[in-house]
């Protein structure tokens, strides 16, 4: 598909590979509960780059809603049809008298003023959502704001987000000023929760601004917005209502290999897998096979609207149950990057699994789905910058017979340490291998109790890197990894190559994290909430974050952190940090993944501050084997016990107090790395070096 010349393009911040600032990165683990006006700009701060336009409405219409193929006769649309929407001085007045121009026009579907109407569906949003006016299918009565059955959502704005195509800048087309930009992350939100309470390739939306409107068609590459339509003079938006209400289900942007459970996929699905009991409606997807040639089917669990810019992978996750094999199964759904190097993920588990490599799931299924037409992003047919933010996307599925439960939903806090153990032996086992997984977190470990593995998993493969792979320079748009578990240099500088050693300094983050945030610990909510947001939380600028994560590194401690009644885990966490300490401490102490120190490896002495005793640190982080050690000799203490029952419980954090954790008082700097948390005759021994 051409591009088209006249669609204003965002700009390329010329790094090398820019961090994603985007909310999904910064607060799927975070704890910053917003105000919605925060939200909402942030929400338009973030999908600024991914807008296109303005596209002429014809070009739209004939481009996404082909008029010949639809076999619509001619508009029945006449000057001043819309004047008592239009000469209503208050947008509240026009919502009626607009729903009473569009309705008579509509036969498949229906057109409500939903302003009064909160969203009923099932959300994990901060805040209700209330569109004006909304089109739902006359085969779904109409119940109140419903996201996963929704059909199209259109809102009323005196404030247009976007500029208009005689004052377009080389920043793109939205408007800087506070009140459109709220506007345009309203619109955003409605459309992330449309997408995602619903299985869709993609979703329109209109916005009226006074006397015109915008029709955008939104996908997981981006967004086409059109160019004003002056509706009352001209007949382009009765026209896209029209051709909307006559297209296929396809057309509009479902999902086809999705569909609604009966009663006898409900009934067997559920006595077998608990998980999907007291879920409603549960649905059915399919899964072409590329050696069977069969689609087989999988009941899985409703999606759940969520609160995250609709561009990106958009993984989604359901435990389901496998109709042909009748057992329970893990499903991803995502969007991959279509991006020269980046392997498929279900290509990674069969290399894996040619390699015997340990603690990772075994996947039976995985495949594109559906045809190009719709299963593949369309946004990025129209940019003419392919190192622009505006990236290719396919809709992809896969299928995993070993299932886990959340590292954070653990009994004891010894299986968390086990799994995370477990999750570097895998991490391992796939290095030699030649794949470097890049995405260390909570998230992406599992506990297991099933004998064929260590007591834990290493999933989501999707963003590692084959480092066999002849493609050369940055494969992604944005710096891959979980904000929170991202490794303090490649927050801070986004031209820093990804390595070994930053999927090891994830895993202290890890530990450290699920331990502030769920085991009781000695430390005052009010300093949990300064760690969290300082290490954990740092601020995002448009291509970096700030010095926060990593100055804590280098000047924060330990010293006074206990995990209450848990020697053995207070101790793994005061003997990983002096090594992950060294990193940020010094000149020139950036460990290579090409030196070579083997074995026999001795005991370090106590760190004394000079450049020498850094580097003896940090020669121990070229490899595996240093790390692994220190968990592998924590997780075989025998005395002081572990816990043999510590339920995961979230602590109190408080984000009020901005107590400096890097005063003198509570830090001792490169002398934090010569005590490593130990007191004279404390039992609570670091775990040297082997």
């Amino acid at each position: 598909m051409a591009s088209d010349s006249s669609l204003v393009l965002p700009s390329n911040s010329g790094f090398s590979t820019p961090i994603n600032t985007g909310s999904r990165t910064l607060y799927r683990f975070g704890d910053r509960h917003r105000p919605l006006e925060e939200h909402y700009l942030s929400l338009a701060d973030e999908m600024s780059r991914h807008f296109l336009g303005p596209m002429p409405a014809t070009t739209f219409l004939s481009t996404f809603l082909p008029r010949d193929k639809l076999s619509v006769p001619d508009v029945p649309w006449s000057k001043n049809m819309f004047k008592d929407v239009v000469n209503q001085s208050r947008e509240t007045d026009m919502y009626e008298p607009f729903v009473n121009a569009i309705t008579p026009h509509l036969s498949k579907l229906q057109l409500y003023n939903t302003s009064k109407s909160e969203e009923k569906g099932k959300t994990d949003f901060p805040f209700k959502i209330k569109p004006d006016c909304s089109v739902y299918s006359r085969e779904h009565p109409y119940h109140g704001t419903d996201s996963s059955i929704v059909e199209l959502f259109i809102e009323f704005k005196r404030d247009d987000p976007f500029i208009n195509s005689s004052n377009t800048t080389p920043d793109g087309f939205l408007k800087k000023a506070h009140n459109p930009r709220l506007a345009c992350g309203q619109i955003i939100a409605y459309a992330a929760s449309h997408m995602s309470a619903q299985y869709r390739t993609h979703i329109f939306s209109v916005l009226i601004c006074s006397d015109y409107a915008r029709l955008i068609r939104w996908d997981r590459s981006g967004a086409i917005v059109t160019e004003p339509m002056y509706y009352d003079t001209a007949p382009e938006l009765l026209e896209f209502f029209i051709l909307f209400d006559r297209s296929s289900p396809q057309e509009r942007g479902w999902d086809t290999t999705v569909r609604l459970a009966n009663s006898e996929d409900t009934r067997v699905a559920v006595e077998a897998v608990k998980e999907l009991r007291g879920l409603t409606p549960l649905l059915v997807i399919t899964i072409p096979n590329s050696v069977t040639g069969e689609a087989p089917e999988y009941v899985i669990a409703p999606p759940l609207a969520l609160p995250w810019i609709p561009v990106g992978r958009w993984t989604r996750t359901s435990i389901g149950y496998d109709v042909q094999r009748k057992r329970s199964i893990f499903m991803k759904d995502s969007w991959r990057p279509v991006i020269a190097g980046v392997p498929r993920e279900g290509d990674v588990y069969s290399r894996f699994k040619a390699n015997a490599v340990r603690n990772v799931p075994h996947c039976s299924n995985s495949a594109d789905i559906g045809d190009d037409k719709y299963h593949s992003t369309q946004t990025d047919h129209f940019t003419r910058d392919p190192n622009g933010p505006i990236k290719p996307h396919r809709h992809y599925r896969l299928i995993l017979d070993d299932i886990g439960q959340p590292l954070n939903s653990f009994d004891c806090s010894r299986d968390m340490v086990r799994a995370v153990y477990a999750a570097l032996i895998a991490h391992e086992s796939a290095y030699r291998c030649g794949f470097l997984h890049r995405d260390i977190s909570s998230g992406n470990i599992l506990i297991t109790h099933d004998d064929k593995f260590d007591g834990g998993l290493l999933i989501d493969w999707d963003l590692c890197r084959d480092m066999n792979s002849q493609v050369d320079g940055p494969r992604r748009a944005a710096r891959t990894g979980t904000w929170q578990f991202m490794a303090a240099d490649l927050v801070k500088d986004p031209t820093i190559n990804h390595t070994l050693v930053h999927d090891l300094e994830s895993t202290f983050y890890v530990v450290f994290w699920i331990s502030i945030r769920f085991l009781r610990n000695s430390w005052t909510p009010e300093e949990r909430g300064v760690v969290m947001n300082d290490l954990f939380n740092p601020p995002a600028f448009s291509t970096v974050g700030s010095a926060s994560k990593r100055n804590w590194m280098a000047k924060g401690d330990t010293n006074d952190f206990k995990i209450l009644d848990n020697r053995p885990l207070t101790g793994l966490i005061h003997s990983l940090l002096p090594f992950f300490k060294a990193r940020y401490l010094g000149i020139g102490n950036q460990p290579t993944d090409d030196l070579n120190f083997g074995p026999p490896r001795s005991e370090l002495p106590e760190l004394r501050v000079n450049e020498e005793d850094i580097q003896r640190y940090l020669r121990l982080l070229v490899d595996h084997q240093e790390v692994m050690s220190i968990f592998r000799k924590s997780l075989e203490i025998q005395w002081p016990k572990w816990p043999e029952v510590e339920h995961a419980e979230k602590q109190k954090i408080s984000y009020l107090g901005r107590e400096n954790r890097f005063s003198s008082k509570r830090s001792t700097s490169r002398s934090s790395l010569r005590q490593n948390g130990e007191k004279e005759g404390s039992s609570e021994k670091r775990l040297r070096p082997a």
